[in-house]
């Protein structure tokens, strides 16, 4: 449970981001939006890192993806 936790911290920091970094180019503000545009990479970058460390996270990604393809294969 509390890798669940964890992992889901990660994304929703990186969701976070990308929703503030297009909030600020709707808004048309462009120096709050460079701001925000180095923090999603930044925690983007946190998120990967953490994921190439971990297999097992790895492995349930890559599971879902392939049961993604499966499920587009049969239709």
């Amino acid at each position: 449970m509390d890798t669940n936790i964890f992992w889901y911290a990660l994304y929703v920091n990186d969701a976070f981001w990308v929703f503030f970094l297009v909030w600020e180019f709707i808004r048309l503000n462009f120096v709050w939006a460079t701001v925000c545009l180095i923090l999603c990479v930044i925690a983007m970058t946190n998120t990967y890192a953490y994921f190439r460390c971990s297999r097992q996270q790895e492995n349930i990604i890559l599971a879902i993806g392939k049961k993604i393809i499966a499920s587009k294969m049969e239709k």
